[in-house]
């Protein structure tokens, strides 16, 4: 009989979607999470593995009975894959729509990027609690599909003319081009984009992260070794 491997986690008690609805986490709390997660994250990255299923509900948390947390770990490793250097992910989308990055709709190419901009995403809904690509029924006009809403949010968002070119030319010929393209030249007066950088009640040092995890060229993302290094996760 050949022989089998089985990889088991340690159990944890809750996950990082479940627990900032739960009770309402001191911010301290929330960025030590996150920075433990990232650092996982990095490690990965640093190996050459892309998780490539990077969600809120993909990090597993130990909460003891008064409240405290003692261990932070990453999940759901089944899509995870080993990308030499010099080499990239096409042809799929991987993770799931909320939280994907625009590479992963475009069926890439993808990389460590791709994790970098759907951990942001999860940085959002931690600290202000809102699931930014969620999509409600409601929402969606006759014939409408739900990735063109997620789409059109991530270019109001995160995107500018500079970097939505660039993009487009990372993605080459993938079958998606054409969506971002029109929904890049849908926005007008009447319908104004919305960057993040712009939002308010949103702390400064925080947006300057994001922004950095988010740019709309792969490429030009900061790394998670990079983000661990930032002044936001300074003290933690």
């Amino acid at each position: 009989m050949a022989e089998r491997s089985m990889f088991v986690y340690k159990h944890m008690t809750t996950d990082f979607l479940t627990l900032p609805v739960k009770e309402e986490l001191p911010l301290e709390s929330t960025k030590r999470v996150l920075r433990n997660a990232l650092q996982g994250l990095s490690a990965l990255h640093e190996n050459y593995i892309v998780h490539n299923d990077i969600k809120a509900n993909n990090i597993l948390v130990n909460q003891n009975d008064d409240g405290t947390i003692t261990d932070v770990q990453l999940s759901d490793i089944e899509d995870a894959a080993i990308v030499p250097q010099g080499s990239e992910i096409a042809g799929r989308q991987l993770g799931n729509w909320m939280w994907r990055s625009p590479e992963s709709h475009a069926e890439g190419p993808m990389n460590t990027p791709s994790d970098i901009f759907s951990f942001a995403i999860v940085c959002i809904y931690a600290v202000h609690r809102r699931l930014i690509f969620s999509v409600e029924e409601s929402e969606l006009g006759e014939g409408e599909e739900i990735l063109a809403h997620v789409i059109e949010r991530q270019i109001s968002y995160f995107a500018d003319a500079d970097s939505i070119q660039e993009f487009l030319k990372h993605i080459r010929e993938s079958p998606w081009a054409e969506i971002f393209q029109v929904t890049r030249d849908g926005f007008n007066k009447e319908n104004p984009r919305k960057p993040f950088a712009l939002w308010k009640g949103v702390d400064p040092v925080f947006k300057d992260l994001i922004c950095r995890m988010t740019h709309f060229n792969p490429r030009k993302r900061i790394t998670a070794r990079e983000a661990l290094a930032h002044e936001w996760f300074k003290g933690i």
